[in-house]
């Protein structure tokens, strides 16, 4: 239960950010402050007395509003998170997309009942913008998470995370194609088949220039690589990534495109495109 909870929050704070066919504009400036409060049925350190009170979430946010460096803040209650799961798990369901493929369950240990879900599986969820980078790491040092920040009563952990690449581009549509057959890769399409051709991706990019009002970004496996594994965005907080089990290369991944749309893409494009040549997921 505590790496679902985990999971969790990652999910909902955001953490995982796109990348982009070449670094053109500066990456943008600030990050994302998070603080998770206990659930009923936590079994993190930190929520041995249960659930947070409505007392303790007002004396968070009172803190939280206090700090000069932080904004937007809002929070999200347990009933919001569990209606939010499953709005993501039935989105996930229609596009074939489950949120934890079969091996990501079977490394986390999980079962399908671990992610049948209640409101007691579900606490409270503050999220601040820090507007300038230069305060990302004090922020991270101020707010480390439990039992280091007694002036969070009723929270079991908190996280700052630099804001993405892509967050002040849009991005509605997301359309991953299919990867080379690397191990442990996460991009490899079923059947047995390789990469996406180059005919394939020109197709896709096709469809998704025609759409009206949309600015399409192709996301190159070299772009992802980098962010994911060299990204100054991540050496922003002085934490880099520790280095893999194993050695990652451009083909543990495949090529993307991130669409930003006036609106929300109707279905019948999203059914469209999930069944072209090459695509492995549209979300």
């Amino acid at each position: 239960m505590l790496r679902l909870l985990i999971t969790l929050a990652l999910v909902y704070a955001g953490s995982s950010a796109a990348g982009g066919a070449v670094a053109k504009d500066p990456w943008p400036e600030g990050g994302r402050l998070g603080v998770y409060m206990c659930a009923e049925e936590s079994l993190v350190d930190g929520c041995d007395a249960g659930a947070a009170t409505p007392e303790m979430v007002r004396a968070v946010r009172k803190v939280l509003e206090a700090d000069p460096r932080l904004s937007d803040l809002t929070y999200t209650s347990p009933e919001a998170a569990l209606e939010d799961w499953k709005r993501i798990g039935e989105n996930n369901r229609q596009n074939g997309t489950p949120l934890l493929d079969a091996a990501e369950m079977a490394e986390m240990d999980l079962t399908e009942e671990d992610l049948e879900l209640d409101l007691a599986d579900f606490g409270g969820m503050f999220n601040a913008t820090i507007a300038r980078t230069t305060d990302l790491v004090a922020v991270d040092a101020d707010y480390p998470g439990y039992p280091n920040t007694p002036g969070l009563p009723g929270s079991w952990g908190a996280s700052v995370t630099p804001k993405g690449y892509w967050e002040d581009k849009g991005g509605e549509l997301f359309v991953t194609m299919c990867g080379e057959r690397a191990k442990y890769s996460s991009y490899t399409c079923a059947g047995g088949r390789g990469a996406a051709t180059p005919a394939e991706l020109r197709a896709v990019e096709d469809v998704l220039r025609a759409l009206e009002g949309g600015a399409v970004y192709p996301v190159s496996r070299a772009f992802t690589l980098w962010e994911q594994t060299e990204g100054d965005v991540r050496e922003s907080l002085g934490k880099p990534l520790d280095p893999p089990d194993f050695e990652i290369t451009e083909a543990y991944y495949g090529e993307a495109f991130v669409v930003d749309l006036p609106g929300m893409p109707d279905s019948a494009l999203l059914d469209r495109l999930i069944r072209m040549p090459g695509v492995l997921r549209v979300q």
